[in-house]
């Protein structure tokens, strides 16, 4: 587990005609698992739920991944706070040219692919009230300071410090790692884009 912050990981691989293979790794934090415990403790015991259950509902995933089109789903949760995902598909979001991959992320795209992990995990991050997910237009320092208000300053640093990397592999195999802040995509309010060069 990540005392610094969760840790994310995004790959895109070309399989040729525009199909691409999309891998997705999380892992939450100490304190934000610990908030999440915390947050979503009123809930369970409402819904007559267990404490402490997996974050991550994976039939829930993996159908809505299905209904998405995609292909060759794997699947898996090591632990109740991290996720494992790959899938095959044509995605609209990904360019090709004959030596470069480019991925185009938007607020759409975060949205559209933050309702795929299910009801559960869209629960959460509700109480993260992501600009991105939200659609309001809000700095970095000002979301700092809204998840501080609610969460205290633990949360936020960690919160703060998190990353993803976004590793591109281009058409001719060559791979370029992105990493940048979590924050950063929390935020988007325009399209972002990463690509293998």
């Amino acid at each position: 587990m990540a005392f610094t912050g969760c840790t994310s990981k995004l790959s895109v691989k070309p399989l040729g005609n525009d199909q691409s293979r999309i891998g997705i790794s999380i892992e939450l934090g100490n304190i934000l698992e610990e908030t999440l415990d915390t947050a979503m403790a009123g809930l369970n015991e409402i819904e007559g739920e267990q404490a402490g259950k997996n974050i991550f509902d994976l039939p829930s995933i993996k159908k809505s991944i299905e209904n998405a089109g995609c292909k060759n789903i794997s699947i898996s949760s090591p632990s109740r706070t991290s996720l494992n995902l790959s899938f095959s598909g044509k995605f609209d979001f990904i360019e090709y040219t004959q030596t470069k991959t480019t991925l185009k992320i938007t607020p759409k795209f975060m949205q559209e692919f933050s309702k795929s992990l299910g009801e559960e995990f869209n629960s959460i991050m509700d109480l993260f009230m992501a600009p991105a997910l939200t659609n309001e237009k809000m700095t970095k320092e000002e979301y700092a300071d809204l998840v501080s208000v609610v969460y205290g300053e633990k949360l936020t640093d960690e919160l703060m410090k998190s990353t993803m990397e976004i590793a591109i592999t281009s058409p001719k195999g060559k791979e370029k790692v992105h990493k940048i802040l979590l924050a950063d995509l929390l935020i988007l309010s325009e399209e972002k884009t990463f690509t293998s060069e």
